[in-house]
């Protein structure tokens, strides 16, 4: 921000000086709006400060994907499968849904009553599946097309000659590590020999531990029965054993459903870890393992006569989260979210991201959803951060905070979204739930968005005179299109509108001779207006005094860019006791 004093002058006459303010920071509210820096706002909503004289008003969110009618959505995550992208939903009243990216395209993976009301979690399995926990339906696999429990018994018909269970028929999918039951027989199914994975279709073969008798009619699977959380990682799977749980169970290597060769448990016993395990994440060669207030990794996974090594190392102590699903992978970097802040995991150490967020937190609730992601937004890779904001004017709303090159905004693409999550294609896009209709966020460039541009309050090099604001101006590249843009002066009593308003549409108003308005109409006698685009410089006349000035500017047309803004004013001889 550049101070200019207009020059020459009279004797005695009081200069004019102009400030331009075209350096944008970001969002600052953790200190007073007098005291933070310069280049800095006090709000700034649905506007991305990208650089030196390119403020520029976000997309809005598409119109809906599709919709989950009747459904309320608690989690949502992307995967896919044979390289097509989907969103997973799982809702409130236990029914889990696939949609397809592309074209929304949903399918009903289970219906209704099936799922727990607020605890199922996916993770991908190479790009064949995905893997399904949940604390009270436990542990399944869907594959695009079937659904297959990993956690209850399978009905089959089979028999057993020496160490070799032949299976003729079952009516689902049976797991290496499955024990069997019925007839006289007894055993654990130690791997598949011959037939389609899982046996779920023809003739199978399976070779067999500790047998006894014959005609088995029932494989019970070793898998968790109960999970809260869940990932793939070092060639395994890793889930949170339940509710309250300290305890990881995990897979043979190469496997999703066998835990009884190099597959097994640990336990966390440290009193760093004051309750559960909350989630899972998968980064940078680790297994992040988060607790409400520390962070264990895992790392180093191998196997060693037979079974599985690996180290698990403490690297917090005092931070972690129970914001399961405000966690995010962000370049180099983990990215979580919880009571007090947001933090960036650069190897071992939790640095805090969001000093300038402080005067947010207060007023999040957190007994709403808090959901996370990365989006790419005019080609720039953002963090993102939704939760619902106790806003002071407004009430409860849902807000997503935004970061990037060291800078934080807000957005508000609707009120109501209930989750968001990224989709990772050829770029990250976010796709928000508003209870059950899908949108792409940040995707529809042509429709209004509410935009908030609140400078700080400037002392202006000096803080004790008292300044009197002559005239305000925004200079801006707007779109053709019909819009407006308002602005106020502000000071800390009040603000002041200038005295004419700035445009309330960007047209160009013509008049006759007579200096009366003359409208334009086409051959079919309707009116028309002729727009304006391109580069404008609104200013307007307002006077006003205090001994800070800001100024805040509004509007809610798409695609606007806000190049600077600009105050002129003059210092009063008035300063102490006034």
């Amino acid at each position: 921000m550049k101070s200019i004093s207009n020059a020459p002058k009279a004797p005695g006459q009081i200069p004019i000086e102009n400030k331009v303010f075209r350096e944008f920071g970001g969002i600052n509210t953790q200190a007073a709006r007098t005291s933070i820096a310069p280049e800095q706002f006090s709000w700034l909503e649905n506007v991305m400060p990208i650089g030196a004289g390119n403020l520029k008003a976000v997309p809005q969110k598409n119109a809906a994907l599709t919709t989950l009618t009747g459904k309320t959505v608690y989690y949502s995550k992307e995967f896919n499968i044979a390289g097509v992208f989907y969103m997973f939903y799982a809702c409130t009243d236990g029914a889990l849904f696939q949609v397809k990216v592309s074209d929304g395209t949903q399918t009903v993976i289970i219906a209704a009553g099936t799922y727990s009301a607020s605890g199922a979690q996916i993770a991908q399995w190479k790009n064949e599946r995905i893997l399904i926990i949940d604390p009270t339906a436990g542990y399944a696999m869907w594959d695009g097309t079937t659904f297959y429990r990993l956690s209850t018994a399978t009905t089959i018909t089979g028999t057993i000659v020496a160490t070799t269970l032949t299976v003729t028929a079952s009516n689902g999918w049976i797991s290496v590590g499955s024990s069997l039951s019925g007839g006289t027989a007894s055993g654990i199914i130690s791997a598949q020999l011959s037939g389609v994975a899982g046996g779920v279709t023809g003739t199978s073969t399976w070779s067999l531990t500790s047998t006894a008798g014959n005609n088995p009619t029932t494989a019970t699977p070793g898998s968790p029965t109960s999970g809260t959380s869940i990932a793939t990682f070092a060639g395994r799977v890793w889930i949170v054993n339940g509710t309250a749980s300290r305890t990881i169970s995990y897979t043979d290597a190469a496997s999703f459903d066998s835990f009884i060769n190099s597959g097994g448990s640990t336990t966390i016993t440290d009193e760093v870890l004051t309750g559960q395990i909350y989630q899972l994440v998968p980064a940078n060669n680790f297994l992040y393992i988060f607790g409400g207030d520390s962070i264990n990794v895992i790392s180093d996974v191998q196997v060693s006569s037979g079974a599985a090594v690996f180290s698990n190392t403490n690297i917090s102590a005092n931070s972690g989260t129970d914001l399961n699903q405000a966690i995010v992978v962000y370049y180099r970097a983990v990215w979580y979210m919880n009571r007090y802040g947001i933090f960036a995991l650069y190897g071992s150490t939790p640095r805090k991201a969001s000093d300038d967020l402080d005067g947010i937190f207060p007023l999040i609730d957190f007994t709403k959803s808090v959901t996370s992601g990365t989006v790419v937004i005019f080609n720039i890779l953002c963090a993102a951060f939704m939760a619902t904001y106790n806003d002071p004017v407004a009430g409860a709303r849902k807000i997503i905070m935004i970061y990037f090159n060291k800078k934080w905004f807000v957005t508000s693409q609707t009120g109501s979204l209930t989750t968001m999550a990224t989709s990772h294609g050829q770029l990250d896009t976010l796709y928000g739930v508003d209870t059950a209709s899908i949108y792409k966020l940040f995707g529809n460039s042509t429709l209004s968005i509410s935009q908030t541009v609140q400078t700080a309050l400037w002392d202006l090099g000096d803080f004790i005179p008292i300044k009197q604001s002559l005239r305000i101006g925004v200079e801006g590249t707007l779109p053709a299109s019909t819009g407006s843009v308002t602005a106020t002066c502000d000071t800390e009593f009040g603000s002041q509108a200038p005295e004419v308003p700035f445009a309330q549409s960007f047209s160009m108003i013509w008049y006759n001779s007579s200096g009366s308005v003359f409208s334009w109409t086409n051959s079919l006698g309707a009116a028309f207006a002729w727009l304006i685009g391109g580069y404008v410089w609104f200013q307007g006349d307002v006077e006003t005094t205090g001994h800070y000035l800001g100024m805040t500017v509004t509007s809610n047309t798409a695609v606007n860019v806000y190049n600077g803004l600009q105050l002129q004013y003059r210092r009063l001889p008035a300063g102490w006791g006034n």
